[in-house]
């Protein structure tokens, strides 16, 4: 697969955004805390807080600090706790990342309605609260929260799509000039600490730059085989799911939809899955389409690195169990085709994609219909 644009909600382009009139917190004093490295997954979950004379601090959260590529991904919650509520306290609260050297758009996925600071640079994430708690009804606030900081690839100075030779050769023409364009690392002058940027981020091979020239269409990102489905659309993993109770989930913020033909769209159930894509740590998946028959015709394919690792479809006949069933409006299936899992929630990898495919009717039509299932990890 190639091509699929990844579609992310920018929230803020600059380096920091926080409470109207207030400023990011600066450097507080350490505490300790516990961190473990889940290899299967990595994200880091981190316990812990301190207690203070009159107040206290109780974190638990996870991000993926140890395996940042292109998204710093965070969630989880921590308490800011009065421990003499029979007057109000001054509590501040302040947390640090380091993050790969970059450019950075925030994401917030969700937030705590009392209001939070957060501040991104080229080289941290800083998530900060402070506030007056307790002194009349309440003595502790939790503040969950949800986000996301995406790297943008720094070095594409002629806008071109691809950062490579080209992008070098403009630096090194400007070499010594303090020059803001090719001055990557805003130190003032354009060195060699420009070119390292450049070749850090340089595009994978393959990379074409975009000259303008145009007139060219772009290659369909699906299998030909079932170019006679009514509806085909693709579902891009652009960050890797959350753990939620007993289920992992993909939220339609962490996926980049694509039709390629009908008007069938991923939304969220109506049943028990919830969101458009539903991962469950038992055996199951499920994908809320906006348009279904009982009698519709269903495959789903995952691609990864243009090969096809893993397909079925409604009458697959490798098992029973591992064909898709569809949707009946119920409260437990409600508008969800669903099976027995493809790819284990374990091996999902970002880019990963899946792609839909659905006929009104019986493809007759098709040789090779219907497909096996042939997942291997």
């Amino acid at each position: 697969m190639h091509n699929l644009t990844k579609l992310f909600l920018i929230i803020s382009m600059t380096s920091c955004f926080a409470s109207a009139g207030q400023e990011c917190l600066g450097p507080l004093t350490s505490f300790e805390v516990e961190r473990t490295y889940d290899p299967i997954t990595g994200y880091t979950h981190t316990t812990g807080g301190v207690t203070r004379e009159f107040h206290k601090i109780t974190l638990d959260y996870f991000d993926n600090r140890e395996t940042i590529d292109t998204t710093f991904h965070t969630y989880g919650e921590f308490t800011l706790e009065n421990l003499a509520p029979e007057s109000a306290r001054y509590i501040k609260y302040r947390r640090t990342v380091d993050l790969p050297y970059g450019y950075y758009d925030i994401e917030r996925i969700s937030f705590p309605s009392h209001g939070i600071q957060l501040c991104a640079d080229t080289n941290e994430f800083v998530m900060s609260k402070s506030g007056i708690h307790g002194g009349f009804y309440s003595a502790s606030f939790d503040y969950p929260f949800e986000y996301m900081a995406h790297r943008m690839p720094v070095g594409d100075v002629n806008n071109d799509g691809c950062i490579n030779g080209g992008d070098l050769g403009l630096i090194i023409a400007l070499w010594g000039t303090d020059d803001v364009v090719m001055d990557l690392n805003s130190d003032g002058i354009v060195d060699g600490g420009d070119i390292g940027l450049v070749v850090a981020s340089f595009s994978p091979p393959g990379c074409v730059p975009d000259n303008g020239g145009g007139g060219d269409e772009e290659e369909n990102d699906y299998n030909s085989i079932w170019e006679s489905a009514d509806d085909i659309i693709a579902m891009e993993i652009t960050s890797l799911p959350k753990s939620t109770g007993d289920d992992w989930i993909l939220l339609d913020k962490q996926i980049n939809v694509l039709s390629y033909k009908g008007t069938l769209d991923l939304i969220e159930d109506t049943g028990s899955a919830g969101p458009a894509v539903f991962v469950d740590l038992g055996a199951w998946q499920a994908m809320g389409v906006s348009d279904w028959a009982t009698d519709d015709t269903w495959i789903v394919e995952v691609w990864r690195d243009d090969v096809i690792i893993a397909t079925t479809s409604t009458d697959s006949p490798v098992n029973p169990n591992q064909q898709i069933n569809a949707p009946d409006g119920s409260s437990n299936y409600g508008n969800s085709i669903y099976w027995q899992y493809l790819v284990p929630w374990h091996d999902l990898v970002i880019g990963d994609t899946w792609v839909v495919y659905r006929w009104f009717e019986y493809p007759n039509d098709v040789v090779e219909y219907p497909p096996d299932r042939f997942y291997n990890p």
